[in-house]
């Protein structure tokens, strides 16, 4: 769990390089739905958001980029 945790971590954050970047992380993965992975995720992760399909993911990555 840890390593998986930290490959995790580790690529989020070449996500975003400064301040006026933007990014978005999608774990796609029942796994990290687990609340042994969830206690791990850094605070920042708080809004995270659940999504059940391609269809809804589209849709918060369209309005995610048209912000």
């Amino acid at each position: 769990m840890y390593p998986r945790m930290n490959k995790v971590l580790q690529a989020s954050v070449r996500v975003i390089r400064s301040e006026t970047h933007k990014g978005v992380v999608l774990l796609i993965d029942n796994g990290f739905l687990q609340n042994t992975y969830k206690k791990l995720f850094p605070e920042e992760w708080n809004h995270a958001i659940t999504l059940k399909s391609k269809d809804a993911a589209n849709k918060h990555l369209d309005q995610f980029w048209n912000e």
